[in-house]
């Protein structure tokens, strides 16, 4: 169910791996069998139609630092330009679609309400975009931002994961980074106290440390707000060695 819709979708029950086989069995199940588009209800179709995807999906030029729209995607916006150096920051970010109607509300199912299937059709998005593409070209590990233990039990799976099992199979590596500390929801939080919310929460663990030297890593996310997650993480890889570490998110907040 999406959103109190009937909606066919292939459900994990979570903690499993997904490994490469078995995403590529989901995705041409997924392909075969008649759904109802999550977005205008279109019947049969998929989960999310054609003429959804090209209404709510099209790639936008954004900004190569914070994935914020921008008028040129070779230029940072003038908010980068202002940061300055102060905080570690992955050297690019790439979103999928903006984090608002109808993507908003599909990440909650997803997320929240057992709609973990979506991770497929999200993946395949993402697979579309020409930035994400390019920049996985480019990668050595695919790292999903890990959640906390408390967190991953609540929930029953790493969105994330799971996102990055469909986008990238062969070079998602989910044990090159954890997450040791329960915090709080960001959402709730300030940007200043986002940053401090994460702080120290992200490190890699030391049997790990080695596949990071000199490595171009990816750091993948659903949803990117203030980065504040994005640049603790990306502290603790640079701290560890990795010698590129950029970032992709499905969905971006405007």
């Amino acid at each position: 169910m999406v959103g109190g819709r009937s909606v066919f979708m292939v459900g994990f029950s979570g903690r499993e791996y997904i490994g490469p086989v078995i995403s590529q069995l989901l995705c041409a199940i997924s392909q075969c069998v008649p759904s109802q588009c999550a977005i205008c209800h279109a019947w049969p179709s998929s989960a999310l139609c054609p003429l959804c995807v090209a209404l709510f999906a099209q790639p936008r030029v954004r900004c190569p630092l914070c994935a914020q729209v921008a008028n040129t995607a070779a230029t940072p916006c003038a908010r980068c330009v202002g940061r300055g150096q102060t905080l570690a920051w992955p050297a690019e970010i790439h979103a999928c679609v903006p984090y608002q109607y109808p993507w908003r509300h599909l990440i909650q199912d997803f997320k929240f309400h057992g709609a973990s299937g979506l991770a497929l059709h999200f993946g395949r998005l993402m697979q579309q975009n020409p930035g994400i593409n390019g920049l996985l070209a480019q990668t050595d590990w695919l790292i999903p931002m890990p959640l906390a233990d408390g967190r991953l039990k609540e929930r029953g799976f790493n969105q994330s994961q799971l996102l990055a099992n469909i986008l990238s199979p062969p070079k998602c590596h989910a044990g090159l980074l954890t997450r040791s500390v329960h915090t709080v929801a960001q959402s709730a939080l300030s940007r200043s106290d986002r940053l401090a919310n994460v702080e120290g929460v992200y490190r890699v663990p030391d049997r790990a440390a080695a596949l990071l030297q000199g490595r171009h890593v990816t750091l993948l996310d659903d949803v990117m707000t203030s980065g504040a997650s994005l640049s603790s993480a990306t502290s603790a890889l640079q701290s560890s060695g990795a010698r590129v570490v950029c970032a992709v998110v499905f969905a971006r907040a405007e």
